[in-house]
């Protein structure tokens, strides 16, 4: 079988598993506490005041059903979040819609393929989805390899040990 067969494949599969795994996803407002929580931590990880995000423009990655990207989004910034799957680019429209984002805006993109104008962002988020790709050595080298100087890099994965990261070997 081809690779480009099994590729091919495997982002079928991936649209079933997240559209059962996102179901109840962007139907409502989300819950303040996780709203505040991912303000924290990407004023952490980022090391940036809140009023700063809304300086920058963020691609974020694997963005799902657009949870991470209505937050960065709420906080001002200009965001751009990406996901290969339709049935996730369905879900950020929606929660685009529920809290009326304008700076926020809507791309398919498959990161095994460098994505274009990657150096106009200057933060890029990675949000738990890179180590679930057929190659995340290339997706990485895809997202950082083009970026500009000065730029940031927001990196998470599951940690080892924990049933998270269990369920997805």
């Amino acid at each position: 079988m081809s690779n480009k067969k099994n590729y091919r494949r495997y982002k079928s599969m991936l649209d079933k598993v997240y559209t059962l795994q996102f179901k109840n996803s962007a139907k409502s407002l989300l819950p303040q506490g996780q709203i505040k929580y991912h303000i924290q931590n990407y004023q952490k990880y980022f090391r940036l005041s809140k009023k700063e995000f809304s300086k920058k423009k963020i691609l974020e990655t694997g963005a799902g059903p657009g949870i991470h990207a209505a937050v960065l989004s709420l906080m001002g910034a200009e965001v751009h979040a990406a996901d290969i799957l339709n049935s996730n680019i369905k879900k950020i429209q929606k929660i685009k819609n529920i809290y009326k984002l304008s700076k926020l805006k809507i791309i398919k993109h498959d990161f095994m393929k460098i994505f274009p104008n990657l150096k106009t962002f200057n933060l890029v988020a990675c949000h738990n989805w890179i180590q679930h790709t057929p190659n995340p050595q290339k997706v990485f080298i895809n997202l950082t390899s083009k970026m500009s100087l000065g730029s940031r890099f927001y990196l998470s994965c599951y940690l080892s040990g924990t049933f998270r990261f269990f369920i997805t070997q």
